[in-house]
């Protein structure tokens, strides 16, 4: 019989003998008697009050919750009660005893030989009591687990009946299980949907089920119901988070039908500047289409879509029947690929966007016309030159419409006909990785970071794939920088760079890296992969985050981004051989947050936002003819930080 046999016995005899055996843990059909030095090992929190009575010198009442009344010291039922509820107010507690509320004997037996033997058995009848008793006890091996366990048996019945009765116990205080209920309940929203107890779902866990990353919904109509309904459920108190709710719902998905209906409901009406967006949105997108179909002189204008103000822009037409474009074999056309992005309201998308791109031949002229007001950020320029521009066709793909894993901040790269998704963050930075077989047609997981990143940049550098900087798992801003070279198939630690550094522009030669500014940031480092190290290369004229960056006849062009006073449209150009700066020609629109993507002599900058609002237009410039446009293919919605690549094999 070994030391803790002989303990077990000692104990066991005591109690049995009622010998130092003097505290009581107590539910409502059962107590048992165990010793305070063992249940104070056990739980922190009786500890802590046992603490606190030595302190104080408390001889007649303890209060396990410390509140006093009249110098009697008494316990909150309401803190301890299932969902059932016992009538009585208060109970009143002896200082050498423990209330645990309205549990099982056979579960209050099972706890207290976990404490005297370390050996529990959870089951479906006990996990949920156990769990409640751990919380209470601030005992952490309990929480997890009956956690793990719950975790295997949840399902659409009785998910939410955990999460209520963890309300009514634990105050709607989120924790372990509630965390889990709420994860489930947001992969699985459409089938939970459909019950009557959705509507007892408390505001905290609905506004966590809806950010949850893993939220996913089917029929956004469903969604606004359902919103509407838990409203309306408890209007008095829940009519203060209609607006909020609303920014969860994608009214542009709903069928135009459905928007209406919506705006003939007065009940609804909390939701009409909503629709009435959504409506504006829809129509937008559709204007190209609708101009084809109907428009009486076929002479479509992206000024007139955008609005009219007093200000010159340089516009590309779409090509009239008869135009001249580029006889090019589709087999062998270059696909432009937009990746997610971010949405109004802080929302991201997980859409991908398909574009065959062709070289419009016929001369374009300047053309005089008027812009929209919200779009002070155009280049006023009376002598524009002929030039032509790339003409955008989108294509939809019906196996490659969605990312596979939400992200925002994130990178792209397409390395060998193989497209990586790198990182990124639902709410956290994450080590994961997604890769594009184009040859295949399907997605594969690649392999994870070593360190969690978002707001990074992802390059390729002589066949190799360099993650640097960025945001880490916990808001910190890196420096670190790891590469993974396919061959070896494994991300391997390189040389840091000399400052953290994230919302930074980064070009590549065959050879080297280069970093531009970042997050108040004005410098300029160069990694040489030969030497793995970096180098500072110069200081720019002035703070710059968030700018497209590219290399062209060995300069670096930095274009657009944002300074301390917000958007620029500049175009700032350092000589690599004589780190001489001189400015470029402008761009037509202040633009931070663009996706740059380069083809032939053409730069494309995608999407990106102003000073106060995402946008869905598509700047290009020419490189042989020094000339900016914005050409009449848009996005399908308004995005900033969305990733693009291109391949010729879609």
């Amino acid at each position: 019989m070994g030391p803790n046999d002989i303990c077990q016995k000692l104990y066991q005899q005591q109690r049995d003998k009622l010998d130092d055996c003097n505290f009581t843990l107590e539910c409502e059909s059962h107590k048992q008697l165990v010793h305070k030095c063992v249940i104070r090992a056990v739980s922190s929190k009786i500890d802590q009050l046992c603490i606190q009575e030595e302190k104080e010198n408390i001889t007649d009442t303890t209060d396990i919750n410390c509140n006093k009344q009249n110098n009697i010291i008494i316990i909150d039922s309401t803190k301890c009660f299932s969902d059932n509820n016992n009538n009585s107010a208060n109970v009143k507690q002896l200082k050498n005893s423990f209330y645990l509320g309205n549990i099982s004997a056979n579960t209050l037996d099972t706890f207290v030989e976990y404490i005297y033997k370390s050996e529990i058995t959870i089951d479906e009848v006990n996990a949920s009591e156990l769990f409640n008793i751990s919380v209470l006890l601030n005992i952490q091996f309990i929480q997890d687990s009956c956690v793990d366990y719950l975790k295997t048996t949840l399902n659409e019945d009785n998910c939410l009946q955990l999460m209520k009765r963890n309300n009514i116990i634990n105050h709607c205080e989120i924790n372990q299980l509630v965390n889990e209920c709420i994860k489930y309940t947001a992969k699985h929203f459409d089938k939970i949907l459909d019950r009557n107890d959705t509507m007892n779902i408390e505001p905290d866990e609905l506004f966590a089920i809806l950010e949850h990353s893993e939220f996913n919904v089917q029929d956004e109509w469903k969604l606004v119901e359902f919103i509407h309904l838990w409203i309306k459920y408890d209007y008095d108190n829940r009519c203060i988070y209609e607006e909020r709710l609303c920014k969860y719902i994608r009214f542009q998905l709903l069928d135009t039908i459905k928007l209406l209906e919506i705006l003939e409901n007065q009940e609804m009406f909390g939701f009409h500047s909503n629709v009435k967006k959504a409506l504006i949105d829809l129509g937008r997108l559709s204007r190209s289409t609708a101009v084809i179909k109907w428009d009486r002189k076929s002479n479509y204008s992206l000024d007139n879509e955008l609005g009219t103000d007093h200000l010159s822009v340089k516009v590309v037409r779409n090509p009239k029947v008869g135009s001249e474009i580029s006889d090019t074999d589709n087999l062998h056309q270059t696909t432009l690929i937009c990746f997610g992005g971010r949405l109004y309201e802080k929302r991201f998308s997980s859409n991908i966007t398909c574009y065959k791109i062709d070289e419009l031949k016929p001369t374009i002229n300047q053309c005089k016309h008027l812009f929209n007001s919200q779009y002070q950020d155009c280049n006023n320029d009376n002598n524009i030159e002929s030039f032509t521009f790339p003409y955008l066709k989108q294509i939809i793909l019906s196996n490659f419409e969605t990312m596979p894993s939400l992200r925002k901040g994130f990178g792209a790269v397409n390395l060998n006909d193989k497209i990586y998704l790198v990182g990124g963050r639902p709410k956290h930075s994450m080590q994961t990785s997604n890769i594009y077989y184009i040859s295949l047609g399907k997605w594969f997981t690649g392999q994870n970071l070593n360190t969690g990143r978002s707001w990074y940049s992802l390059s390729e550098c002589d066949n190799v794939i360099y993650a640097v900087g960025g945001v880490g798992e916990d808001d910190q801003t890196l420096s670190s920088v790891e590469m993974l070279d396919p061959r070896v198939n494994k991300w391997q630690t390189c040389s840091s760079m000399l400052r953290p550094r994230f919302g930074y522009g980064v070009c590549s030669t065959d050879n080297e890296i280069i970093v531009v500014g970042g997050v108040s940031e004005s410098t300029i480092e160069l990694y040489d992969i030969r030497s793995g190290k970096w180098q500072p290369l110069v200081k720019m004229p002035e703070v710059r985050e968030a700018s497209s960056v590219f290399i062209h006849d060995d300069c670096v062009y930095i274009c657009g981004g944002a300074n301390e006073a917000g958007c620029v449209n500049t175009t700032d150009i350092l000589s690599l051989k004589t780190t001489i700066w001189s400015k470029g020609k402008s761009m037509i629109l202040h633009r931070a947050f663009a996706a740059t993507c380069i083809w032939n002599n053409y730069i494309f900058l995608i999407g990106g936002r102003n000073n106060t609002e995402p946008s869905n237009l598509i700047q290009t410039y020419n490189l042989k003819t020094n000339e900016w446009a914005v050409l009449p293919q848009t996005l399908p919605c308004s995005v900033s930080n969305c990733c693009a690549v291109t391949t010729n094999l879609l």
